[in-house]
């Protein structure tokens, strides 16, 4: 299991490299060849994942959950976001099942800090 799952944590960051590729491609490339092929590979790559039980997890406005989210920062909570909640993710996680894979690197609300407190 150990192994198995070391080999879809590459294809994880495969994927990432791929999405960050297409985040970066220039707008009047969208429609390319090229754009399109890398678009359908990493496609590929999700459906693959998913056919191991692989789950992308966004966890955007969640409570902040150690078993899942990795804090990177933690920023005054903006308008309408709760304390200990997850306002901004810097990378998406994985899970299979009940376990994270790959923890979602977040940036957390805290309680504002008063001013000259």
């Amino acid at each position: 299991r150990s192994a198995e799952e070391g080999v879809l944590l590459e294809m994880i960051a495969v994927a990432d490299d791929l999405e960050r590729a297409l985040a970066a491609r220039p707008a009047d490339a969208a429609d390319t060849g090229w754009s399109q092929g890398v678009a359908l590979v990493a496609q590929r790559i999700r459906d693959s994942l998913a056919r191991f039980g692989i789950e992308r997890v966004d966890p955007t406005g969640d409570p902040f959950d150690p078993r899942f989210h990795e804090a990177i920062l933690e920023i005054d909570a903006p308008p309408g976001a709760p304390p200990g909640s997850v306002v901004q993710v810097a990378q998406k996680g994985y899970r299979r099942g009940d376990r994270a894979l790959r923890a979602a690197r977040v940036v957390v609300a805290r309680e504002p800090v008063e001013p000259g407190a």
